[in-house]
This record gives structure tokens, C-alpha cells and sequence, in this order.
């Protein structure tokens, strides 16, 4: 008998859904993108709003859509025996108890509570320092004590992050949220609470915060309402889920101890998994709870895919990669940072894009981008190595990046090792995973055993890892000189 599972995702432009089955095909994919109206709503500097209501208009348009798809093809909406829901975290907005708006969705990249983010690092300096991070404007706990501030009529209410509000308009609950959201709304990761001084000192009341669980926990049933409203099973479980960026790593199959993920787009986002909480003093990463109890330590560079697409065009691409290998190693030392400033592997707001060297044509200057990357993530994994963290000799690629054989190849010669493409990433796709994982399998490593797909590996070439030796030494050296590194 063959068993489905669901994953949504709500991200910053709209919302997608897949229904996989327990071997990872995927069934049935629907996306829904917001009106332009739902995300430009503020027109105050610094304000960046949406209306969650749209989400939740989105998500039913794909639920119709991705039900029909599976009818089509002779099952039902009872074969979908669980889903779970990955978001942007960082985003929050305060509801009631049986989920209507008080106040529109802040977004991550909401601007407002900078004064907050100030007082959220006084008043919980020794719970950022034990976790390794600093409350910043991107963070949900400032727009929380910013919305207590400012906020009308929010007595009762409680906060919830963008997956939250889903999963309460699905199961009727506002109360739960999982572990991931949770890490910038101030929750203490080892001691398992909301510190007290989020009410003592500033200002919030915990009985609005919702009850924090681990990715992966059962929360409660699809409503009855909402399975007859939208043709769910009021029999398939609603699953705690996770931000998009741990979805994405799971859907890349990076969950087991020692895994390491690069996902390669338009920044570059490492992430891995270590059994105990690794604190980097300089800030440079962070780590989110692993849904099985471990810890994923992860860090996000400003450079990536974004400096490639602008110079060169989506378009041109493909032409480029087919000539890049007569080229390589390039001998240019490039660091092709679009804007100031950096904040992985090393952070320095004034950093900028650097070049040594001239390249002769178009695509010598193409591979001189793509070995840029490559060298900021070698570094990124060395200043992984310095923290005493194991990095593994097989790096589990995904993103844009991967789809591209040429560039794979520069990053294994580059690092000197083996690159592994996963198939199917994204956030929707991860989500699937984590609901598999409490319903249809035993645990998240027998989800991902199951359902993870790889393309061929990417072996590096010994012949070529002299000559990236020294052109990295020059990246190295130059970031030095600069001030950037020390």
C-alpha cells in the first residue's frame, strides 16, 4: 500500500506544496505566488509587511490543486497521511486564540525594532553568548517586544512565527511552535524554556508565546472545518516543521552526525550536523536544535550565485560552463562580493569585492567568479575546522549551484573533495521529509535513507590541487592584508 506525505512551504514571494511518496517521488507540486499588493503592503522606510491571511489563501489554493493532481492519478486525499509546514523564520504577527489577526505579519527583513534588538542583547547577553549569536533586526524577538510596545490591543493574543499561523488555521492550534522558529524568538535551546527575563525585563508576557516542541512532533489532526472546507483527511497529521534553511538541509539529506550540506544560490549556506552545541566567539555561526536532539551549526556568506547571474546572465550560463575547462585553474584570484560587508566565514561590514589579476576573455573571467566562490567556501569550512568541528571528505550540494557539473568540479578541486548532488531540494521537499519522519518511518535518518536522491559525485582532481593550493594562499593572504581576517 503506498502512502503519501505533504510539505509546505511559505516563503518571502509565495507558498509551494508537494505530496511525496515514502520513497520520495514526488505525486502532485503546486505553487501559489503572492499578489504584489500582499507584500508591499507598508509603505513606511524600513517596514517590510504581509498580510498572513494571503498565506493562508495561497495554501488552499494549492491544496485544491495538489489533491486534484493525486485524484487524477487514483488516490485520495486519505492517502495523505501526514504534512508538516517550513517557513521564513524571523517573520511574526500576534493573533487570538482562535487565530484572527491582530496585526499584520513583520517580516524577517523588517527594519523597525533596531532599539529593541539593543535591549534584547542587554537583557539576554548571557543567552546569546552561550549560543553563539546576537539578537539583530532579522531576529523574531525584537518585532515581539516591539509589537508589546507599539501593538494595539494585544492582551490575549498570542505571537506566532509564519509556519505557526499555518499550522493553526490547519489544526485549529496557535499555541505550538517548533524548535527552529523558536531560536530567534529568545528561546534557551539547552535549557528548554522561555527565559524569565523576556517578562521581568522586557516586557512580554510568556503566557502569549507559544509552547515550543521539536521539529518532527506530532501537534494535533487537520481540523474537521478545514477537511471539509478544503477535501483534507481529518486523519492526516499536522507535524511541527521548521524554518526553510533546515528544511532545505534535510531535504539535501545532511542529518546524520558529521554531515556537512553547502547550498549554493544566491549566497552560499553552510550547514552540519555535531552532537554537542559549538559556540563560535566571533559570531560567524549559529546553531539550531537537530530535530533527533543534536545540533546543526551553520553560517551564511553575502557571496554566491548572485555575482555570477548579474555579470554574466541567466542565459548565458550553460555556453559559458561547456568552455570553462579549457580555462581552469584561471589564476585570477577573485572575491566577487556584490555589496559591503561579510558575514561568513568571516564578518567584516566593510568588506569588498577584490580581484588580482586580469582575465583574458568572457569566460576566463567566468571561471575566475565560479573559483571565487569555491575559495570562500574552502575557508568557510577551515574556519569550521579551526572551532574543533569535523568536516567530512563527502559534502552533500544543493541549490542552483549544483545543477552545474563545471562548477561542482572547480569546488571539489578546490576543496579537495568529493561534492554529492542531491536532486530534490527545497523547502516544501524537506518538509515532506520531516512529516515522513514521524508518521511513516521510525526516525528522520530512516526518512532520509527512503527518500533523498543524489546525482553522480563529483570527484576532485589531484593534478589540479597544487596550483588551487597557491591561488587560495593569494585569497587568503589578500583578505589579510585587508583587515578582513586575522
Amino acid at each position: 500500500m503506498r502512502v503519501f506525505v505533504a510539505g509546505i512551504d511559505v516563503g518571502t514571494q509565495g507558498v509551494r506544496m508537494i505530496v511525496a511518496d515514502d520513497a520520495g517521488n514526488i505525486m502532485a507540486r503546486a505553487e501559489r505566488i503572492f499578489p504584489l499588493a500582499a507584500a508591499t503592503r507598508s509603505q513606511v522606510a524600513g517596514h517590510r509587511e504581509q498580510d498572513p491571511g494571503e498565506w493562508w489563501n495561497s495554501v488552499k489554493i494549492c491544496v485544491g490543486d495538489v489533491l486534484a493532481a493525486i485524484r487524477m492519478k487514483g488516490y485520495t486525499a486519505a492517502d495523505v497521511v501526514a504534512l508538516s509546514v517550513s517557513s521564513t523564520s524571523g517573520t511574526v504577527s500576534a493573533v487570538t486564540e482562535q487565530g484572527e489577526l491582530r496585526t499584520p505579519a513583520i517580516m524577517y527583513n523588517d527594519a523597525r525594532a533596531d532599539a529593541e534588538a539593543v535591549m534584547c542583547n542587554h537583557v539576554l547577553g548571557d543567552l546569546a553568548s552561550r549560543m553563539g549569536y546576537r539578537f539583530s533586526t532579522s531576529f523574531g524577538l525584537p518585532k515581539m517586544v516591539w509589537l508589546s510596545r507599539h501593538g494595539k490591543d494585544l492582551r490575549g493574543c498570542r505571537y506566532v512565527h509564519a509556519a505557526d499561523f499555518i499550522v493553526g488555521k490547519l489544526t485549529g492550534r496557535y499555541d505550538v511552535t517548533d524548535e527552529a522558529n523558536a531560536l530567534k524568538s529568545g528561546y534557551d535551546l539547552v535549557r528548554k524554556e522561555w527565559p524569565p527575563a523576556l517578562e521581568r525585563e522586557l516586557g512580554l508576557d510568556i503566557a502569549q508565546l507559544p509552547k515550543v516542541v521539536p521539529s518532527g512532533t506530532l501537534i494535533d489532526y487537520v481540523s474537521h472545518s478545514v477537511a471539509r472546507e478544503l477535501g483534507l483527511s481529518a486523519r492526516t497529521f499536522v507535524i511541527a516543521g521548521m524554518t526553510d534553511g533546515v528544511a532545505s538541509q534535510i531535504a539535501a539529506g545532511a542529518v546524520k552526525l558529521g554531515d556537512w550540506n553547502s547550498t549554493l544560490g544566491t549566497t552560499l549556506v553552510i550547514k552540519g550536523v555535531t552532537e554537542e552545541l559549538v559556540v563560535d566567539s566571533k559570531q560567524r555561526l549559529y546553531s539550531h536544535r537537530h530535530p533527533m536532539g543534536w545540533w546543526i551549526l551553520g553560517g551564511a556568506s553575502n557571496t554566491g550565485g548572485e555575482a555570477i547571474e548579474r555579470r554574466f546572465g541567466r542565459s548565458q550560463l550553460v555556453k559559458l560552463d561547456e568552455q570553462v575547462p579549457t580555462v581552469t585553474p584561471s589564476g585570477i584570484v577573485l572575491y566577487p562580493l556584490e555589496r559591503t560587508g561579510e558575514r561568513f566565514p568571516f564578518m567584516a561590514s566593510r568588506a569588498e569585492r577584490f580581484q588580482l589579476g586580469t582575465p583574458a576573455n568572457e569566460v576566463e573571467d567566468y571561471a575566475a567568479h565560479l573559483e571565487g566562490v569555491a575559495y570562500v567556501e574552502r575557508l568557510s569550512y577551515d574556519v569550521i575546522r579551526e572551532l574543533g568541528v569535523a568536516t567530512s571528505d563527502v559534502i552533500l550540494a544543493s541549490g542552483g549551484g549544483a545543477k552545474s557539473r563545471v562548477w561542482l568540479q572547480i569546488r571539489a578541486d578546490v576543496l579537495q573533495r568529493t561534492f554529492v548532488p542531491a536532486l530534490r531540494v527545497d523547502g516544501a521537499m524537506g518538509s515532506a521529509i520531516n512529516a515522513a519522519s514521524a508518521s511513516v518511518f521510525g526516525d528522520l535518518l530512516e526518512a532520509v535513507s527512503h527518500m533523498v536522491s543524489y546525482g553522480a559525485p563529483v570527484e576532485p582532481r589531484i593534478e589540479t590541487a597544487g596550483r588551487y593550493d597557491e591561488l587560495y594562499g593569494r585569497f587568503v593572504g589578500e583578505l589579510e592584508g585587508r583587515g578582513y581576517v586575522r
